[in-house]
């Protein structure tokens, strides 16, 4: 079993009206969260032990639920994104450790305004906590199998600590 850590990190809060464009707030949240010991987390990302981006806190903790995205993403919807269109692939409700969650299957042809050889995978998070919703996104070529038993054992241990 790959040993593990628990990070702290305050996640910034944002607002929506539409589920489609954030605002940051001044606000964030400490969240705990264990991650493989290689790992770290740098601002809003969490980058492996080579410094490649794993995952991002994408935008972080907004307000609402997750049955607000349930309703509106729906797959096979292409939405734009800053550099690529992006697909939604499939979407589905997992169950972790107290808590429910969306999965989400996403794919983007270009990233960071370069096209890609083969398309980028994401599969992203929604965590329904009381007040606030985090979302966190793991990317993978999609020539890659993603780990599910690691991601679930990383979003089963997210915690919020006040302040």
């Amino acid at each position: 079993m790959v040993p593990f850590r628990e990070w702290k990190q305050t996640i910034q809060i944002f607002t929506t009206e539409d589920y489609r464009t954030f605002h940051e707030t001044k606000n964030g949240i400490l969240l705990g969260i264990s991650l493989p010991l290689e790992w770290s987390v740098q601002d809003s990302l969490i980058v492996d032990s080579r410094g490649r981006k794993v995952a991002e806190f994408s935008p972080g903790f907004v307000g609402g639920n997750a049955e607000v995205f349930d309703r509106l993403l729906a797959p096979g919807r292409v939405y734009p994104g800053p550099d690529s269109d992006i697909r939604i692939l499939a979407k589905d409700w997992i169950q972790l450790t107290g808590r429910k969650a969306i999965r989400m299957k996403e794919t983007a042809a270009a990233v960071g305004g370069m096209q890609r050889p083969t398309p980028l995978v994401v599969d992203r998070y929604f965590l329904s906590f009381p007040d606030h919703l985090l979302i966190v996104a793991f990317q993978y070529a999609s020539t890659e199998e993603p780990d599910d038993d690691l991601v679930k054992r990383i979003l089963d241990s997210a915690t919020l600590f006040t302040k």
